[in-house]
């Protein structure tokens, strides 16, 4: 009797132990990244402007940390086991403001009364679209009384299928809004 016991505790705990080896080894392994690879670097503004950032939104579809892989013929799908670490939106954010910062222009979103010009940002299409990395936002420049002064889309892209792509693409368009707001 004690024998069947026996048998029966080792069958248990060699069960066990398969089953667990075998659902580790499924888990495939997902890989992170940032979208804001910016350096700031230290500077001293004696003159600078104030704008206001009435806010960065995106398409619903954009609201996830999944990278989006698009086709021509509107089949989307995310790209495996490669995830943002947070939201598209708020990291273009933290890109832009850098970039700003650099150019001795203050993006605020606080009181928005005492600001010259307001920009609102919405990202359109960021991810893989066919073979290509693809930025496009849309971007409003206001007066404080929100009033339209300007107002037009950016698109950038480049042949290629790696998150670096869609790294340097989001900073290019950042400074392309940059250079916008110190035309005017």
């Amino acid at each position: 009797m004690k024998g069947i016991y026996f048998v029966l505790l080792v069958l248990a705990i060699f069960i066990n132990g398969c089953v667990d080896v075998k659902i580790k080894s499924e888990i495939p392994k997902k890989s992170y990244y940032d979208l804001d690879i910016s350096e700031i670097d230290s500077k001293t503004c004696h003159h600078f402007a104030n704008i206001g950032l009435g806010g960065i939104s995106s398409v619903s579809s954009f609201e996830t940390p999944n990278v989006i892989k698009k086709q021509k013929n509107g089949q989307t799908s995310v790209v495996e086991n490669t995830l943002w670490v947070d939201n598209p939106k708020e990291m273009f954010k933290n890109i832009l403001i850098k970039n700003a910062l650099n150019e001795c222009i203050n993006l605020d979103a606080g009181s928005m009364q005492y600001m010259d010009r307001i920009v609102f940002v919405k990202i359109l299409f960021l991810g893989f679209l066919d073979n290509q990395a693809v930025v496009e936002v849309s971007y409003r420049v206001s007066d404080s009384k929100l009033n339209t002064l300007k107002m037009g889309i950016i698109k950038k892209d480049k042949v290629s299928q790696n998150i670096a792509s869609l790294q340097d693409l989001s900073k290019q368009v950042a400074l392309d809004i940059i250079t916008i707001l110190k035309v005017d």
